[in-house]
């Protein structure tokens, strides 16, 4: 009779586990496991129309896992991609809001898991396979920012625009984009005190005469996402992050807006 009883019990849990794997196999089949090259700009019902600029899109985003990246992808077929390279030491969704939101114009967004992405600079990107596109925008922070300006040096070709977020360079990074008429948007903190006047005159020396230069009133280094990382060191938050981060989108966006727009009028001369 116990017996009966403990086997009974053991059915039930291979019943159960055998049901949860059934499930997962359905749910990997269905496409929940990682998705094939190529798989971003594919499949979408809407092909977004950059005719009249990004600033009016709003896209519902979906956010990918793969190869040790995140993409946040509009929901919609995009040929610009935002190739973001993150802060000494930061996780990926650390900057969810502010790379999220971009995404919902319109623009894929793919960010590395490579938390020393200058100090450990990789010359090769395998972001640039994953997309079916040739415009790309380089950005990063802090030391991501450093990363940054070496990419899009390196790949000018392909690159439309930079974006930097109070940006620091390595050492022995060289990269420079003085020499070149490349859109460039470049923002500080004003209260930033992890990045010292050094650091920060000579990643302003490797920018090009175009560049558009963003104070950030009341904002700290760590201010484009959560972490309070260093916050002992860094300066004082003077309003919310909330804020200062929505200032960082719109102030972005609308950056965005005018090299797609430039490139769009461009493609039709």
């Amino acid at each position: 009779m116990v017996y009966n009883r403990i086997m009974k019990k053991f059915e039930k849990v291979i019943v159960a586990i055998f049901t949860l794997v059934t499930l997962f196999a359905a749910m990997t089949a269905a496409g929940c496991a990682n998705p094939p090259e190529n798989y971003y700009n594919e499949g979408y019902v809407d092909k977004v129309s950059y005719a009249d600029g990004i600033i009016a899109n709003d896209y519902e985003v979906e956010i990918i896992e793969k190869d040790k990246y995140r993409i946040y992808q509009p929901k919609a077929n995009t040929e610009w991609v935002f190739i973001f390279y993150l802060g000494t030491m930061m996780m990926i969704d650390n900057y969810d809001f502010i790379l999220g939101e971009i995404a919902s114009h319109g623009i894929s967004v793919v960010v590395s898991d490579n938390k020393f992405a200058d100090l450990n600079y990789k010359s090769e990107e395998k972001a640039y396979t994953m997309f079916n596109a040739s415009n790309y925008i380089i950005g990063g922070h802090s030391q991501g920012g450093g990363a940054a300006i070496r990419r899009a040096s390196e790949n000018a070709d392909t690159t439309k625009a930079c974006v930097l977020y109070s940006a620091m360079l390595a050492d022995n990074n060289t990269a420079t984009l003085a020499d070149t008429t490349l859109p460039v948007i470049f923002f500080e903190a004003q209260n930033d005190k992890i990045l010292s006047d050094s650091h920060k005159s000579v990643a302003k020396s490797r920018m090009n005469d175009e560049c558009e230069y963003v104070m950030l009133a009341g904002a700290n280094h760590m201010c484009y996402g959560e972490s309070d990382m260093m916050s002992s060191q860094d300066g004082k938050l003077e309003r919310s992050k909330e804020e200062i981060q929505k200032e960082v989108v719109e102030k972005t966006v609308a950056f965005l807006d005018k090299v797609v727009k430039n490139h769009v009028t461009e493609d039709k001369i």
